[in-house]
């Protein structure tokens, strides 16, 4: 998951799903105490975890291929991205940036 975050919005990220794996065991506990309808425990847990998805969307970057097609092949964001990519990976290789 940190590894397609920026790196502005790791400790963000990361937070969130910290907070929703430790969370687990003390909303089932909660959740089980006061009721025993395991469907109703089964839907906090979906709607928690589609809530955490749609969250963790908001601070995914766009990608390079869609920033390319939107914004044309000069696109500044895409070729930071890539090259961004490229450096995380190792390689040699970057997009230069003269059109």
């Amino acid at each position: 998951m940190s590894e397609l975050l920026p790196e502005s919005k790791k400790m963000i990220g990361v937070t969130i799903l910290n907070g929703f794996d430790s969370a687990t065991l003390m909303i089932t506990g909660s959740l089980l105490i006061y009721s025993r309808n395991y469907d109703f425990v089964n839907q906090i847990y979906f709607y928690i975890g589609t809530l955490c998805i749609i969250i963790y969307l908001l601070f995914i970057p766009e990608s390079p291929k869609w920033l390319f097609v939107k914004e044309g092949g000069s696109s500044m964001k895409a070729i930071n991205i890539l090259n961004y990519i490229a450096w995380f990976n190792k390689s040699e290789y970057r997009v230069p940036y003269e059109a």
